[in-house]
């Protein structure tokens, strides 16, 4: 991996100086947007962790995973997936443990374990990546576009309990 991200960086400097660009500025004017993209994405970013640790603190996650837990059952997702399936779409890090916890409890190769693995990886934060584009679409309706994410996220994560059973 080193060796790539090495070549990576000799094959854009070659680029530049074939294109005879200044290749430190370029670099700065990246950097400059990703500071000011950072910037637009802390009011969302720190609203999003309020509220998942609020969900967290007032037990909030908990009623939602026994009221859930009949439900996914119903659409093909194992009763030890709930919790993961409720935390996915708030936070990455959160998710990342409870597979962390599904190793450690049923092992690395249990089809538990390896759905829990296919839903992390066909889904994404639904507030991060709901954030990243309200901060840039101003004319977009923030309910809708979360309500949807949700929907789409829950739908990946239906479609992938039900193809690991098929092909794991």
């Amino acid at each position: 991996m080193h060796y790539f991200v090495t070549g990576l960086l000799i094959l854009l400097l070659i680029m530049c100086i074939i294109k005879k660009k200044n290749a430190y500025s370029i670099f700065c004017v990246g950097a400059k947007k990703g500071a000011l993209l950072a910037f637009d994405l802390f009011p969302y970013i720190t609203s999003i962790m309020l509220f998942i640790s609020l969900m967290q603190i007032s037990g909030a996650t908990s009623i939602l995973i026994k009221v859930l837990s009949p439900i996914l059952n119903f659409v093909g997702i194992a009763p030890e997936l709930c919790e993961f399936v409720c935390l996915r779409p708030l936070t990455a890090s959160g998710s990342l443990s409870i597979i962390f916890d599904l190793i450690d409890t049923y092992g690395a190769n249990s089809l538990i374990t390896k759905t829990a693995c296919l839903m992390y990886l066909t889904t994404e934060s639904v507030f991060f990546s709901s954030a990243i584009y309200l901060s840039k679409t101003k004319q977009a309706n923030p309910l809708f576009v979360v309500s949807l994410s949700f929907f789409l996220c829950f739908f990946a994560m239906i479609l992938s309990a039900n193809l690991a059973k098929i092909l794991l």
